[in-house]
């Protein structure tokens, strides 16, 4: 009797152990099919552009979850896709991990396509449940550009001073939800440098539902808006 106490009491803590391992709470959609549309305007309101992020597939990971998503970025005039990348985000023991490639401008690689191109990142995280006043790792990639052994390109992004200001209430033609203010600054190198500030507000199982983009004077330059959810 006393053996099979003890096997209990361990089987119970092991499934403890496991759901809270999975208890991640992502900050986009987790079924697959599921779209966001969102608009990109510059400081005068004109519209610049619009994407489309689509959930393609969720996977159960021994410690967590993996999420892939098709991103379609389109300008203002066509309805053809003029770039299409594919992300991944995975949640392991409560952090969530970025795909390092969302930072990545890929109309500005396009010219290097056969090229050699060696990429380096420092994965960026979210805590799987944030709370204000958090400070966030910094994340960064680095591109090299080569042809024939001589390196021809540098390109790198550095996201640092991530920190969480408050929990507030947005609302936008996609409707209104509840997030996590989020500031951080991106520095960008490759022919010059380019310092910029970002704010972001993430709402759960949503995904950014607002993001400004500020310069190093602190003057709007451009925004983004979540104008559709489709949730599957």
């Amino acid at each position: 009797m006393k053996k099979k106490v003890i096997y209990l009491l361990v089987f119970f803590v092991a499934v403890n152990v496991n759901v809270i391992a999975q208890n991640c709470d992502f900050y986009f959609p987790l079924n697959e099919g599921s779209e966001l549309i969102t608009k990109s305007y510059d400081k005068k309101d004109n519209l610049t552009g619009w994407s489309k992020q689509t959930i393609k597939k969720k996977e159960n990971l021994s410690n967590g979850t993996s999420i892939t998503m098709l991103v379609e970025s389109y300008d203002t005039k066509e309805d053809t896709a003029i770039s299409k990348t594919e992300l991944k985000y995975e949640c392991r023991d409560n952090i969530i991990y970025v795909d390092m490639n969302a930072f990545i401008n890929q109309a500005s690689f396009a010219a290097y396509k056969d090229m050699e191109v060696k990429v380096t990142t420092k994965d960026m995280t979210f805590p799987a449940e944030l709370k204000v006043n958090d400070v966030l790792d910094n994340g960064n990639i680095e591109i090299k550009v080569s042809s024939q052994g001589t390196q021809i390109l540098t390109s790198v992004v550095s996201i640092t001073n991530r920190k969480v200001l408050a929990i507030e209430s947005v609302t936008t033609p996609a409707g209104t939800f509840e997030c996590y203010k989020i500031t951080s600054d991106i520095e960008s190198k490759m022919i010059f440098t380019v310092k910029t500030t970002i704010v972001e507000w993430y709402a759960k199982e949503v995904g950014s539902v607002r993001s400004e983009n500020y310069d190093k004077t602190g003057k709007l330059v451009s925004y983004s808006v979540l104008e559709g959810l489709t949730k599957k």
